[in-house]
């Protein structure tokens, strides 16, 4: 599905065993450890993306990348 837009993927492709599915995950700034937990839990070998999502102030330095790399490989 490389370089294509949704109204260009065939059915075929979206039922593809191999395809990747991309998962949204949001969530306030308290909303960390729950976003850890469900990588802890969460199999290697999913077949998923995520993309992770916080909420925080602009004056705050956000750690995640640095806590979620502990939970997922």
């Amino acid at each position: 599905m490389k370089n294509k837009t949704l109204s260009t993927i065939s059915l075929s492709e979206i039922q593809n065993p191999k395809a990747i599915h991309v998962v949204g995950i949001g969530a306030s700034a308290g909303g960390l450890e729950a976003i850890e937990q469900f990588f802890a839990n969460m199999p290697s070998s999913n077949g998923m993306a995520f993309i992770v999502i916080q909420h925080l102030s602009s004056r705050y330095k956000s750690f995640m990348p640095e806590l979620l790399a502990k939970k997922t490989i």
